[in-house]
């Protein structure tokens, strides 16, 4: 019996592919990358990586504006969270920072380098 433990997007070339700051260097509307999915599976011998063409778009700005209101000021109204506000705030400095990104969100020209993007 085999069993997912886990599934990697990479660039083309191999290199661990970060979705994140390809999301946060978007600036059209819609844009695509190339990226190859790995697979890894329990009991079984590698697969070969599959090429994929990963479209990418961006929501409306008014309604990500909205819905990012509504997050950042309700409380959950439901699972373990139920009654509390999120604290992101808080936690965005410090995960900036480990992606490699400035204060406002945005990649590093490092970061982006590093990403080959």
């Amino acid at each position: 019996r085999t069993g997912w433990n886990s599934l990697r997007l990479l660039q083309p070339n191999g290199e661990p592919f970060d979705l994140f700051a390809t999301l946060a260097a978007q600036v059209e509307q819609e844009s695509q990358a190339q990226v190859r999915i790995h697979e890894g599976m329990t009991g079984a011998a590698p697969a070969e990586p599959l090429m994929l063409r990963l479209v990418i778009r961006r929501k409306d700005p008014e309604q990500a504006a909205t819905e990012q209101k509504r997050l950042l000021k309700d409380a959950a109204k439901t699972g373990p969270a139920k009654g509390k506000v999120n604290e992101l705030h808080k936690m965005l400095p410090h995960y900036y920072e480990i992606r490699g990104w400035t204060a406002d969100g945005v990649p590093t020209p490092e970061t982006l380098n590093r990403l080959s993007v």
